[in-house]
């Protein structure tokens, strides 16, 4: 079993040496100087083709009317709670590229206190394969904040990396493992999202300059291809990563608070919508391959 999870995901650890050096190398100026990580953009030809359903010989069955004025959207989100559940266990995700530039994206303690889930562009090349590096979790990020967690071990699907230009949407998620355990609790997680509407939250640049978390509450638009669209989504660069809460659940009982998606890619076309890939069996393999890497 865990000879066949390793043949469909990647994984690779962090030597001792750099992971001391993680967090000492993510100064107040640094963090504040890195760059909100834009979402992937879907292009207006593939945009055409998610609108389309195929039948297996690839004739066009029928195509999808437009439902929305996408222009007279007014959505705001709003400054969510970092001192209280669940959006304490979720907070800004600082890494730096082969290009040697510094970016932040977001991210979330989930499945288990030492398991952060977020975006695989956060954390891959999916041309090159190139990982990224010096990668922290800055849990309840709020212009600053408290503890930090470096991150010892990366993994991927391995279809993540497609040597193409076009992006493999259907498997950008990843988890990565801290170097020690989240105080704060940590969000369950669904497969196959059943949910009509639900919570997105993220570090976007055009709400709050990407310092402070943003919640917004958005509907299911469709779901097909392996991929599902928020309506309600504004959220832009630095948003990427951030989960889809279904069952928000803010009082101290249990229950509630699980990803079912997470801000992944957007078109200009559509302002206002975002997509996830869907969360299914790969999305599981992948959580019990970084699971039993701690």
């Amino acid at each position: 079993m865990e000879e066949q999870k390793e043949q469909k995901n990647d994984s690779i650890s962090i030597d001792e040496s750099e992971l001391n050096a993680i967090e000492d190398y993510w100064t107040e100026e640094r963090m504040r100087n890195a760059i909100p990580l834009p979402a992937l953009e879907i292009s207006e030809k593939d945009l055409i083709k998610l609108k389309q359903k195929k039948k297996s010989n690839d004739d066009v069955e029928s195509i999808e009317g437009k439902k929305f004025n996408y222009d007279s959207f007014n959505i705001t989100p709003k400054d969510a709670d970092v001192s209280k559940q669940p959006f304490c266990c979720a907070g800004k995700l600082f890494f730096t590229k082969p290009n040697g530039k510094d970016y932040t994206g977001s991210a979330e303690f989930c499945g288990d206190d030492q398991i952060v889930l977020t975006a695989a562009h956060c954390v891959r090349d999916h041309t090159t394969g190139a990982w990224f590096n010096k990668i922290m979790f800055y849990p309840a990020y709020a212009n600053g904040g408290n503890e930090k967690f470096a991150v010892k071990i990366k993994t991927t699907r391995k279809k993540w990396v497609n040597n193409k230009k076009s992006e493999p949407f259907r498997y950008d998620y990843s988890f990565l493992v801290t170097n020690k355990k989240s105080k704060t609790g940590y969000l369950g997680w669904k497969t196959y999202n059943r949910y009509s509407e639900w919570t997105s939250i993220g570090y976007p640049l055009n709400y709050g300059n990407a310092e402070y978390m943003k919640e917004v509450k958005g509907d299911v638009a469709s779901t097909k291809l392996g991929l599902i669209e928020m309506s309600n989504n504004p959220m832009t660069e630095g948003c990427s990563g951030g989960a889809w809460i279904g069952d928000l659940n803010s009082s101290d009982k249990r229950g509630g608070n699980y990803a079912i998606g997470l801000n992944s890619f957007f078109s200009r076309l559509k302002p206002g919508f975002m997509w996830s890939p869907k969360f299914d069996s790969k999305f599981e393999d992948l959580f019990n391959l970084a699971k039993s890497k701690i």
